[in-house]
């Protein structure tokens, strides 16, 4: 019973440090739109004026996609490790690995 409250606990940390890292990826693409309007001298509505409604929906997709397999994986790589004191470094690791595409723009 006690290792799978520890792991609930893991999970919801996990699941708690990627909601603020997508956050803060939103936060960002906000600030990237806002310059971009900003030097137009105009207001910009690219999702409508350049993408349709079809082809967003499916970005939405594959992004839901990409993030769930990343978080399989993290979650799969915790589930193996039998040591639970090291379970701040592995899932630091499996965050580095499976999510480094969060960053790779920056």
């Amino acid at each position: 019973l006690a290792a799978a409250v520890e792991g609930r606990t893991q999970s919801d940390r996990l699941l708690r440090q990627l909601n603020g890292e997508l956050l803060e990826q939103q936060r960002r693409g906000r600030e990237h739109l806002a310059k971009l309007r900003a030097s137009a001298g105009a207001p910009l509505n690219i999702a409508k004026a350049e993408v349709s409604q079809q082809a967003a929906g499916k970005v939405f997709q594959l992004v839901a996609e990409v993030l769930v397999m990343a978080v399989d994986a993290t979650l799969a790589l915790l589930g193996e490790t039998p040591d639970t004191g090291k379970l701040p470094e592995v899932l630091d690791a499996a965050i580095s690995r499976h999510f480094s595409f969060l960053s790779a723009g920056v």
